[in-house]
């Protein structure tokens, strides 16, 4: 005998209504996942989601779909399976329901920086930045050491105006350890933008020895000269190389990721 597991509208709506009309359009009466089975198969649940991904690669969605709701039909309890389905829905726009598998995801492995950072992508692409913000921090503080993940955590602080060193530290980390080119230039780009513009230095009097001749008084040091006055700039030119900050583009959301175990 198989059973049917389903989870209450009202549960998710609570949390994801609120936040965004977005999902208001999208929003089922109710979402049930699979009819499973009580055996637990996970062996079956593994190879199905393995062939689901392999079809995912290929574009073809409807069979990765497929394939995934097989595997929660063999084990409903395969965490994998629920989080690969939700980046199905994520790709579609399907954000509610998206969410949906992502937080059944989650409660089967409540510790996991992957899931929990997929859940924050769904955040933030309806709009809900502080809740985005928040399954970020928690993706980070699990795996510090992740640039995705503090760059979808640098980006979200940035994109809600908020300058700090952490912002600075999660910049830097893009920057060392990123391997994709348009992020580490964003992350460059941000860090030139917020650097503190140093100090001018104290002049200092030189001393001489007791009995010394005296010395001269400095000459005058003339200030840089411009090679520009500032009317001869070109309209619209900033008159330094930093960009300015609206000219700095945020990188595209990134897709969810796909758990393999």
């Amino acid at each position: 005998m198989g059973k049917r597991v389903a989870l209450t509208t009202w549960v998710l709506a609570s949390l994801l209504l609120p936040a965004c009309s977005r999902f208001a359009h999208q929003t089922p009466k109710s979402y049930t996942t699979v009819v499973a089975d009580a055996n637990h198969d996970v062996d079956k649940a593994r190879e199905d989601c393995q062939r689901a991904a392999r079809s995912f690669d290929k574009g073809n969605l409807e069979k990765a779909e497929a394939a995934l709701q097989d595997a929660l039909i063999a084990d409903v309890s395969y965490a994998p399976a629920h989080n690969n389905l939700g980046r199905i829905y994520f790709e579609r726009g399907q954000l509610y329901l998206a969410a949906w598998e992502f937080e059944y995801a989650r409660r089967l492995l409540p510790e996991s920086a992957e899931v929990t950072n997929n859940l924050g992508l769904v955040y933030e692409a309806a709009g809900h930045m502080p809740r985005a913000i928040e399954h970020y921090r928690m993706a980070v503080a699990w795996e510090p050491g992740n640039p995705q993940y503090a760059g979808n955590l640098a980006r979200a602080l940035v994109r809600d105006g908020q300058d700090s060193a952490e912002v600075s530290g999660l910049l830097h980390n893009v920057v060392f350890n990123d391997t994709r080119p348009e992020w580490v230039t964003w992350a460059r780009d941000q860090l030139n933008l917020h650097a503190p513009v140093p100090a001018p230095a104290a002049s200092v009097t030189p001393r001489q020895p007791a009995g010394a001749e005296p010395l001269p008084p400095p000459q005058h040091v003339a200030e840089p000269s411009v090679s520009k006055h500032v009317d001869d700039l070109p309209s619209g030119e900033p008159a330094n190389d930093l960009p300015l900050l609206d000219q700095v583009e945020d990188p595209p959301l990134p897709a969810p990721r796909n758990l393999l175990e």
